[in-house]
């Protein structure tokens, strides 16, 4: 399953990952959006056909990360999005 990571809905920066390929089960994903601290902003997870088209609402997958720091209760500097088969 092709993931999709936006700074806007379905749009902006676009980063894709493959689940499945980051040596955990078969639909594990993640996106690294900053390896040494905080990201602080919105963004947007979806699932993506092979052109990029959105197959799931990006609105949806909204995460917002703050730059807090790591010994604040407050802190938010990673999301968690699970995609469901209806």
């Amino acid at each position: 399953v092709r993931v999709a990571l936006g700074s806007a809905p379905g749009g902006g920066d676009i980063y894709y990952v493959t689940s499945g390929t980051q040596g955990k089960n078969p639909g594990y994903y993640i996106h690294v959006i900053n390896g040494s601290g905080a990201a602080p902003g919105n963004y947007f997870i979806w699932i993506a056909d092979s052109s990029g088209k959105p197959l799931s609402d990006p609105n949806a997958g909204r995460v917002t990360t703050n730059n807090k720091g790591p010994d604040d209760p407050s802190a938010c500097w990673n999301g968690i999005v699970d995609f469901v088969k209806r």
